[in-house]
């Protein structure tokens, strides 16, 4: 798909990649070890070098976390409209939407 990808199973080591790497895009799940992805993105949001950075959350559980993504400007993606094809239009839809906003 023409990404190149970091990963990570726990969010404090998730928070120092997206800090140091500086990503064009975070992908998370909300449900991640250390603490949930949710918290990952509040504690994104906090800091001036990853408060505007875009992520998009993904939930297998349900949709009833979407409000709270939505406060935080996050892209949520639920568990009945998640495939790789679906991320990956996704993700390409907000890159190019950050490429038309630095022209």
């Amino acid at each position: 798909a023409g990404f190149v990808a970091f990963t990570t199973e726990d969010a404090e080591r998730g928070f120092e990649i997206i800090s140091t790497d500086s990503p064009s895009l975070v992908i998370t799940d909300y449900y991640m070890v250390g603490h949930a992805g949710l918290n990952l993105c509040r504690r994104m949001r906090k800091v001036d070098a990853t408060r505007f950075k875009p992520v998009i959350i993904m939930n297998f559980h349900g949709e009833g976390f979407k409000s709270q993504c939505t406060e935080l400007g996050l892209r949520a993606v639920a568990a009945n409209h998640f495939s790789v094809e679906n991320i990956v239009t996704v993700a390409r839809e907000i890159i190019a939407a950050q490429a038309a906003v630095q022209l």
